[in-house]
């Protein structure tokens, strides 16, 4: 199913851009190396055995130590690294939020709110009563009204979301994050139940852990 729109609880086929006008930042060109030896040091960094094996016989020639810690740090990160799963291909179940903190409609803003915050979180997913995702209720959305007030989360939370399949890769879900501006992604199973969700927050803390994230970045 991977990336798909529901709007007031139905599934619809509308592409995505039709319905989310991108509003992130233009994809900016890449950068070109400034001098010769640039691509024959990427290469070479990209590959901590061969930086080493060509760094140390260097080092003996100009009668200097071997190389320092740090160095073998580094190799040893980017070892590291070739042994991770490639995080381009990574499913967004590994790093969602389940089970999903979830209220349905007729609730008061107010006992949302209370609930945010007595778990700690800044999104809650909106269901009926057989876990049938409906849409979306951030914090954003009550701190317009008030935290206090007294009306039904009907009238704020968002009723047309995108929506992603436990199987969508990371990389396109934080893609469609960024050129439409969304800070949250419900994630549902091929019934339409809400299993999961996925913030900014789980994309940045995937972000800085692991060394060598420009492999899926």
């Amino acid at each position: 199913m991977a990336l798909v729109i529901y709007d007031h609880g139905y599934r619809i086929q509308t592409p995505t851009k039709s319905e989310f006008p991108p509003s992130g930042v233009d994809k900016l060109e890449e950068l070109k190396a400034t001098h010769r030896s640039a691509d024959t040091e990427d290469r070479l960094h990209a590959d901590g055995e061969k930086f080493i094996q060509i760094l140390q016989p260097e080092r003996k020639k100009k009668g200097l130590p071997p190389a320092s810690a740090a160095t073998q740090a580094y190799v040893d990160t980017e070892e590291k690294a070739i042994s991770l799963p490639d995080r381009r291909t990574l499913a967004i179940s590994h790093i969602m939020s389940s089970p999903v903190q979830t209220i349905t409609p007729g609730a008061t803003i107010f006992a949302a709110s209370r609930k945010m915050v007595d778990l700690n979180i800044r999104h809650l997913v909106v269901v009926n009563e057989s876990l049938q995702l409906l849409g979306m209720l951030s914090e954003r959305d009550i701190l317009r009204v008030g935290r206090n007030s007294p009306d039904s989360i009907d009238t704020i939370y968002t009723k047309k979301v995108v929506a992603a399949s436990p199987d969508t890769r990371v990389r396109q879900a934080a893609q469609i994050m960024v050129e439409y501006n969304i800070n949250s992604i419900p994630i549902v199973d091929a019934g339409g139940s809400a299993v999961g969700v996925v913030t900014r927050t789980d994309m940045l803390h995937l972000l800085v852990s692991g060394p060598n994230l420009e492999r899926w970045a």
